[in-house]
């Protein structure tokens, strides 16, 4: 967000910062539903507030616009860019009740995730330990589990694609594989497979081909942006990379050239399951960074 759109948000938002009744509170970004930036007041739907504290870190509340009640609140680290949360932190639904809690440490989960529904029941527990995540239980809204010694499967909402649930396989706690049936498209898209996509070469070669592909935009170099940006594609059963779309952008066209990057980067091994080989969805950040230009 640039000074000039900063300083229209937070003068839209003033109201706001008066409620805080804090000097050193600021709306630093106001977001669509899909946590999109934007300073149109009509698409408003969170936006977030910051509070300096001590050693480091800050305060953080993203907040519901039309409720101005709080959809998420605890310390980061860093707020320009990408967000690194440190601490525990809670989110909220929209009636006040809590939605998960989770704990961070620069940015990384670790320890306990627990997961609720709106009426305040348990969802989920899991542990982060040691680059392991651990699905230690889960519930449906009766109370009812899922899991038994840490072996099942369930099924949650979709958040790429409507109507279509994401099922989990677990394992000894360890999520085994994890895919969609897609009705419309007649197919099934694994998101964890038991084995996954690889690139040939390693992905060290992927991004290398990657940087040889990008240039950095000349209007990101004169607004100076700099950022990560989460381009989404499927493999299919070929290896040939198909769906490519931005998730998360940082705008400037450094959007458009991360994907068109990405599009011709297509040898890869396609994942398999049960030694068959099927479709699989990654999500890959693609760095702009100016000093490295």
């Amino acid at each position: 967000m640039d000074m000039k759109t900063l300083i229209i948000v937070l003068c839209n938002f003033s109201f706001i910062q008066f409620n805080f009744g804090q000097s050193n509170s600021n709306v630093v970004a106001v977001f669509t539903s899909d946590w999109k930036e934007t300073d149109d007041e009509s698409k408003a739907y969170y936006y977030r507030v910051i509070t300096k504290k001590e050693n480091g870190l800050y305060h953080i509340q993203d907040m519901y616009y039309k409720t101005n009640t709080i959809q998420m609140k605890g310390s980061c680290i860093s707020y320009i860019g990408e967000v690194l949360l440190d601490g525990m932190i809670t989110w909220y639904y929209e009636n006040g009740v809590v939605s998960k809690t989770a704990n961070y440490r620069k940015g990384k989960l670790i320890g306990e995730l627990k997961e609720y529904y709106e009426n305040g029941s348990i969802r989920s527990f899991e542990i982060f330990k040691e680059n392991k995540h651990f699905i230690c239980q889960r519930w449906d809204e009766d109370g009812n589990t899922y899991l038994r010694n840490g072996n099942g499967s369930y099924s949650i909402p979709n958040l790429f694609e409507n109507n279509n649930d994401l099922i989990f396989e677990v394992k000894d706690s360890i999520v085994n594989n994890a895919y969609a049936i897609r009705l419309e498209k007649n197919d099934t898209l694994f998101l964890t497979a038991e084995k996954q996509a690889e690139y040939k070469g390693g992905m060290v070669s992927f991004y290398k081909q990657i940087a040889g592909k990008i240039r950095y935009p000349a209007d990101a170099r004169r607004n100076g942006a700099e950022g990560k940006v989460f381009v989404q594609f499927v493999i299919d059963k070929n290896g040939i990379i198909t769906e490519p779309v931005v998730i998360k952008g940082i705008g400037f066209g450094c959007d458009e050239e991360a994907l068109n990057a990405i599009k011709k980067c297509n040898a890869w091994i396609p994942a398999t399951y049960k030694g068959e080989k099927v479709k699989s969805r990654m999500i890959i950040p693609i760095n702009f960074n100016l000093a490295n230009r």
